[in-house]
């Protein structure tokens, strides 16, 4: 069965043995150095920081999610004791007859237990990584989700995985590699003289992290791909800000739109 968000996904992990748990390691670089750390352990753990320094102690951050073949096979309900020449012909055999499923928009979700606009917003209260001791700041987002979609009406949904840094308590930045399908919607608005809208979520179903990290065909939507392979549709609201389909049970969402340069 499918996994409904991040949290059961953990859940089953710790259930398998697969969890290390690591409370007060700090933001700045400890998390980053133990994340790397244990991604070279074998075998691998889920890594879950808790009560870090400067933050609340229930603002968690998650590493290492599917880095390992147990459990990225996980994601979409593989045994966990098959043996990875196993997974392998698996993900081969699933792969081979993927049927889109589109989401299903709800009305409500976990996403909008907390929401916060305006004046409220501050992207500081979270306990964002500074990863590496040359990044150039504290970098949210790594296994995150973002979220264009076509300048026309009706235009296909993309999602896709880049960096996105916090430079102050509202203002992000996003770096998108020259070709990749999120530039080119991008570039679309900037030609048009327009902002490009966009949503960025953290703490999604880790499928649709896996799904967003592949080079699907131009046109064809990660979230009706994810739908596919977890034999269900993936469950998004509309926001308000940006239109865009955001995933009802991801942990965090930001809508917010990218201005042409100056």
């Amino acid at each position: 069965m499918p996994f409904n968000d991040v949290r059961e996904f953990i859940e089953a992990a710790r259930e398998l043995g697969q969890v290390k748990e690591i409370h007060g390691a700090h933001w700045n670089l400890e998390i980053g150095a133990l994340t790397e750390m244990f991604a070279f352990k074998e075998p691998s753990p889920l890594v879950l920081f808790d009560q870090i320094p400067d933050h609340a102690a229930n603002f968690r951050v998650a590493a290492n999610l599917i880095n390992t073949p147990t459990r990225s096979g996980l994601t979409v309900g593989m045994p966990a004791d098959a043996a990875p020449i196993e997974l392998v012909a698996r993900w081969k055999e699933l792969l081979k007859d993927v049927k889109p499923i589109p989401p299903h928009v709800v009305a409500s979700g976990p996403i909008l237990e907390n929401v916060k606009a305006g004046a409220d917003i501050d992207m500081t209260i979270f306990p964002t990584p500074h990863w590496h001791e040359l990044d150039g700041g504290r970098y949210i987002g790594t296994a995150d989700c973002v979220i264009t979609a076509e300048p026309e009406e009706g235009g296909w949904v993309n999602v896709g995985i880049y960096r996105v840094q916090i430079h102050d308590k509202n203002t992000l930045g996003l770096y998108i590699s020259p070709g990749h399908h999120a530039r080119i919607m991008r570039e679309k608005y900037w030609d048009k003289g327009k902002s490009c809208p966009v949503v960025v979520t953290f703490g999604q179903d880790p499928l649709l992290f896996l799904v967003a990290g592949q080079s699907l065909p131009y046109g064809m939507s990660e979230l009706d791909y994810c739908g596919g392979l977890r034999g269900a549709p993936v469950d998004v609201v509309r926001g308000d800000v940006s239109s865009l389909p955001i995933p009802a049970t991801a942990e965090i969402a930001i809508e917010g739109e990218v201005p042409p340069p100056k």
